[in-house]
């Protein structure tokens, strides 16, 4: 994994270098053409560091996790005010169905990255309408879901977490399929539990979280 992010990056870095190395020589190039290229290959760049930093705080919380009261409901709604410009930007309405009040033990950075990488998905991938539900599953669990509208044809959930595998078969998004892998791993390090679920165009992440939990044996 660590050798295919390291050489997923290499690549657009040299691209964008030699786009720049070229504009150096020959300033007429400088088309708004050479210039999104210039500026393709650095997100992509932006986006594989992302997931190397993911893999490294995996790697350091593998036996450092700290478990701590955090208030879920307010901790959640901070995080998602966060994301408030990003979503009006790709046009995506939000219903946000929050239980006030809902405390877990869990570890905060591990916690944040979840959310973090859940929105970003909604930020590649849905169209229209996005919803967060967290409530109390049973006496000792809660549920936190993440569902949207995609135009995506029927997805093959089963794969979704399977490193390096993608949906954009085109390649005409960024995607190397790391995203939800990441995620299952953040999960499993918090003693929870994920499940997929597509249907109708309606694509669901569900999170299932003890009230109390402890490092995972």
């Amino acid at each position: 994994m660590l050798l295919n992010l390291t050489h997923d990056i290499k690549t657009p870095l040299t691209v964008a270098a030699g786009y720049v190395q070229l504009i150096q020589h020959q300033p007429s190039t400088a088309t708004p053409q050479t210039l999104a290229r210039v500026a393709h290959n650095l997100s992509s760049v932006n986006y594989y560091l992302h997931y190397l930093m993911d893999f490294n705080l995996l790697q350091e919380k593998s036996t450092n996790v700290v478990f701590k009261p955090i208030n879920l409901s307010h901790f959640l709604e901070t995080e998602l005010f966060n994301f408030f410009d990003d979503l009006n930007e790709k046009h995506l309405t939000l219903t946000p169905m929050i239980t006030p009040n809902i405390t877990i033990n869990t570890d905060e950075v591990l916690m944040r990255r979840i959310i973090q990488n859940l929105v970003g998905n909604w930020l590649k991938y849905a169209t229209d309408s996005v919803s967060i539900t967290l409530k109390p599953r049973d006496h000792d669990h809660i549920l936190l879901e993440f569902k949207n509208a995609t135009q995506s044809p029927q997805i093959d959930v089963s794969q979704l977490t399977n490193r390096f595998y993608t949906t954009d078969t085109a390649r005409t998004t960024q995607s190397i399929g790391l995203g939800l892998s990441i995620v299952q791993s953040l999960v499993t390090s918090l003693g929870g539990k994920m499940v997929l679920q597509s249907d109708n165009d309606i694509f669901t992440v569900n999170l299932i979280f003890r009230t109390t939990s402890s490092i995972p044996q």
